[in-house]
């Protein structure tokens, strides 16, 4: 599986038990939410994570009988044995990398009186980037509770890809194309409208609505057509703090100037180090400039 994004290319191998899963994936919004709790609450973090596989289960909608304690394991041993190879190019010169999605994992078990060994906690080191990207950076969106229970993993996709692109907008757009790309899929662009139209109707996606722009100009390919997702929460059009008003256009522009950036987080940490100066007289363009400089600061190395 490989991802290009300009002079960044991304190739994302299998281990021995196949390559790591939306499902296994729970795992590490589960590792960034206990992460992102101490934070929060000021105390020391570091890449080394211990916690309870029974909560982490429960936590993520799972069963905990002993096929769960499987499936949870496999589940490590993917994420550990997926490896993401980097290979980025910038003016002259080219970096070559690769990392799985955790650097390491180990489970203490106890012999219990009748014999029997029990899980007793598990052990989680993450990988440097994503260690990184959670504490430096912030780079943490928060999600419904509800995600844990889509059942599909498109739906879940789709959920993760709203999440983030969607911010204060009043509405995401994309070309069916794109979105294909966005989601990993190799359905046919028609097959993929099909599984769209059918949400459409049942609106499985926590806080936000999905539907195809029907509106297909004569000789358009279906790939070509317009995604649109929407939060179900109307989205005020201006964000202010204090004598700082960002426009809805201006947000929207950081979005599609900056994929994969958490822009909500970028606004509130422009505030942060705007309160402190003289107001800008042109605060929508001030933002831009911040945005742009700390996507030069906070380079991406993985597509989203």
């Amino acid at each position: 599986m490989v991802f290009i994004n300009g002079d960044t290319q991304i190739r994302i191998e299998p281990g021995p038990k196949g390559i790591a899963t939306v499902w296994d994936k729970d795992i590490l919004i589960y590792l960034q939410t206990i992460i992102n709790d101490r934070i929060e609450k000021g105390l020391t973090v570091q890449r080394m994570i211990r916690f309870s596989a029974y909560d982490c289960l429960k936590v993520t909608g799972r069963g905990t009988g002993k096929h769960s304690y499987d499936l949870f394991i496999n589940a490590l041993d993917r994420l550990r044995s997926t490896n993401i190879v980097t290979n980025i190019t910038s003016g002259n010169q080219r970096e070559r990398g690769g990392f799985g999605w955790i650097e390491s994992w180990r489970i203490i078990e106890e012999e219990k009186s009748d014999g029997r060994f029990i899980m007793k906690a598990v052990e989680v080191t993450l990988n440097d980037w994503m260690f990184r990207a959670l504490v430096n950076d912030r780079r943490v969106l928060s999600i419904n509770e509800d995600y844990f229970s889509i059942k599909g993993g498109l739906e879940r996709r789709l959920y993760e890809l709203a999440r983030k692109h969607c911010g204060r907008q009043s509405r995401w757009t994309i070309s069916l194309e794109k979105l294909a790309e966005k989601c990993g899929t190799t359905r046919e662009a028609r097959k993929l409208k099909a599984d769209i139209l059918a949400m459409q109707k049942k609106q499985p996606l926590p806080d936000y609505t999905i539907k195809i722009d029907e509106g297909r100009r004569r000789g358009q390919k279906i790939s070509a057509q317009t995604v649109i997702f929407a939060p179900l929460t109307p989205v005020k059009t201006v964000y202010k703090r204090a004598n700082l008003n960002i426009s809805e256009a201006t947000y929207s522009e950081a979005v599609r100037l900056y994929p994969g950036y958490d822009i909500e987080f970028i606004c509130n940490a422009w505030k942060e180090w705007a309160k402190n100066k003289q107001h800008p007289q042109k605060p929508d363009q001030a933002f831009l400039a911040f945005c742009k400089k700390y996507a030069s600061d906070n380079p991406i190395l993985a597509c989203g």
